[in-house]
């Protein structure tokens, strides 16, 4: 039986392209690379990236150069994540933190307790087993995510006054937290990573937050 061709909205394809992007900046488990060496993270990927014009062409040959082996993968991944994104000498490449880019290199600042903030107005906490800091990229592309699905969900309930409240938290969060550093964060990613993957996972988030600009239309 043909497999029916699932009728993707942009706006549904946004969110769970902003998912998976913040999926790929979270730190590789067993269970991720599992998903990468199976193809259904890319597969899942392709299906809302090819509405909003966005080719994956360049980490589908990434994820086929990464090692066969699910263990050896995970390793290769991990090593590249810490030495990108945690710890390395003389200084790591690319924090993925706000605050690294706003506060003068330190963490923990301004810019975290104003994600931190835009979390709790709407009723949201980080996880008890998030253990990392709320202006990591991964939590604010999460929560971007979060914010164009509760929209869409308004519209389709026809509540416009939440709608107009989703709508204009998500353009604040895009405008304030994110547009001010994630192109500097992308270059340096794209400039320092060592093996295709995150080079790739850059170009491609880079391509989506240009064609994003609408996100404000």
């Amino acid at each position: 039986m043909k497999k029916q061709k699932i009728n993707w909205r942009e706006s549904e394809c946004r969110q769970a392209v902003l998912r998976a992007l913040a999926r790929g900046f979270t730190y590789p488990d067993t269970h991720w690379v599992e998903s990468l060496l199976s193809g259904s993270w890319l597969r899942a990927l392709e299906e809302v990236a090819s509405p909003l014009g966005l080719a994956t062409a360049g980490l589908a040959e990434a994820i086929a150069a990464l090692p066969a082996q699910k263990d050896l993968a995970l390793q290769e991944l991990q090593i590249e994540y810490t030495y990108l994104f945690i710890n390395a000498i003389p200084h790591v490449p690319a924090p993925p933190y706000a605050s690294a880019y706003t506060n003068l290199g330190s963490l923990m600042g301004k810019a975290a307790e104003e994600a931190l903030q835009a979390y709790h107005t709407l009723g949201l906490s980080l996880s008890e087993d998030f253990h990392d800091l709320p202006d990591h990229l991964a939590v604010e592309l999460e929560f971007l995510s979060w914010l164009e699905g509760k929209e869409l969900e308004a519209k389709e309930q026809r509540e416009p006054h939440k709608e107009e409240i989703f709508k204009r938290e998500k353009e604040a969060f895009w405008v304030q937290q994110l547009k001010p550093w994630l192109p500097e964060f992308l270059r340096r990613v794209k400039e320092a990573a060592r093996i295709p993957f995150y080079r790739e996972l850059a170009i491609l988030t880079k391509i989506f937050m240009e064609n994003i600009q609408e996100i404000k239309n």
